[in-house]
């Protein structure tokens, strides 16, 4: 006789289906020195992947690691796509954000 909470066959061998993990989120940035009203420039960019507690919004200033040391620059594009050619494990995260002592030292 068969019961209603009975799982039937297909759960002994059904698998669990895992999470998907969730893909980090992309932004683009301008390399820039701190400065007040930085020209940014979406169409020419450098993607990155967002890893900071907070969201990205476009104008923050944040750290990079370009070309082997770190570097300011400012977020001009909050939902950037993977370029062509490249993986995902290939693109760089962003460091920090660039302190408001920094930003107040530079007249930002």
């Amino acid at each position: 006789m068969l019961r209603w909470d009975y799982p039937g066959p297909m759960s002994l061998f059904s698998k669990k289906k895992r999470a998907a993990k969730p893909k980090p989120r992309l932004v683009s940035v301008n390399y820039r020195d701190l400065g007040p009203n930085p020209h940014m420039n979406p169409e020419h960019g450098y993607v990155y992947k967002w890893g900071l507690a907070g969201p990205p919004a476009v104008g923050l200033w944040v750290w990079v690691n370009g070309d082997g040391e770190q570097t300011t620059a400012v977020v001009c594009n909050t939902n950037a796509s993977l370029p062509k050619g490249f993986r995902l494990g290939e693109i760089k995260t962003v460091s920090r954000l660039v302190s408001g002592r920094d930003l107040k030292r530079a007249g930002a």
